[in-house]
This record gives C-alpha cells, sequence and structure tokens, in this order.
C-alpha cells in the first residue's frame, strides 16, 4: 500500500465510549484516514456491508455485546476474513484473547492515539 493509498484508507472504530470514539475519529482523521464509528456493536455488520472497511477497531466489552464473538464472527466468515482488526481493552490477559479470538492485533488501554496510528498503518502495510 502506497502511502497515499494508506492515508486514504478506510476505518471503523466499534466502541461504546462516545467520548473516545470522536477523539479518536478527530485524531485519525487528522492522520488521514477515513474513519467511521459506532458506539452500538449490533450496527457492525450492517456498517460493514455498507462500506467495507480497511481495517476494524474493536473493543472487546461493549454493552450487551462480546467483541471477541464479533472478531470470530468476522473472521470465520470469508467475506470479511481478510479485514485486518485491532482489539482494544483494558484487560489484562488481551494478548491471549486476541489469540483466541482470532484478532490480526491488539492495544491495551488506556492508549496514546499515536500508537494506535501507528498499529493502523503498519497493519495497513503487513495487509497489502
Amino acid at each position: 500500500m502506497t502511502n497515499t493509498t494508506l492515508r486514504n484508507a478506510s476505518i471503523l472504530f466499534a466502541d461504546d465510549d462516545e467520548d473516545l470514539l470522536e477523539l479518536a475519529k478527530m485524531k485519525l482523521s487528522k492522520a488521514g484516514f477515513s474513519v467511521r464509528v459506532s458506539h452500538n456493536a449490533h450496527n457492525i455488520a450492517n456498517m460493514i456491508a455498507e462500506e467495507r472497511p480497511d481495517l476494524i477497531l474493536l473493543d472487546v466489552s461493549m454493552q450487551g455485546v462480546d467483541g471477541r464473538d464479533i472478531c470470530q464472527a468476522l473472521k470465520n466468515h470469508k467475506p470479511t476474513s481478510g479485514i485486518p482488526v485491532i482489539i482494544i481493552s483494558a484487560n489484562n490477559d488481551l494478548k491471549n484473547i486476541a489469540l483466541i479470538c482470532g484478532a490480526d492485533d491488539y492495544i491495551e488501554k488506556p492508549f496514546h492515539p499515536d500508537i494506535v496510528t501507528r498499529k493502523i498503518q503498519n497493519m495497513l502495510v503487513q495487509k497489502s
């Protein structure tokens, strides 16, 4: 992926913390990404069907939904299995959780926005 393509990459970020989503959207948009956010994990499938993202940032613990289940479903469904998924959580066992659910990477909360940007860039370069 070229720098121009990286900067135009589409990111879907699902987390039930609306303040975090707004901050992340602002920072990632400033870094040149096209960012869509969802505070409701139940509509992720519809959002992916409307516009397939280049990468998904997914909180592990959202109200009424387990991000691990969403990640596994995405990775086990042929049309979405190739979309990189980075899970996010404050869970102490996040590395193991990422491995079990098939996530491509993980980010521990709290995090610095620059770390998120760097991980996204690295993941998109690996994907290309």
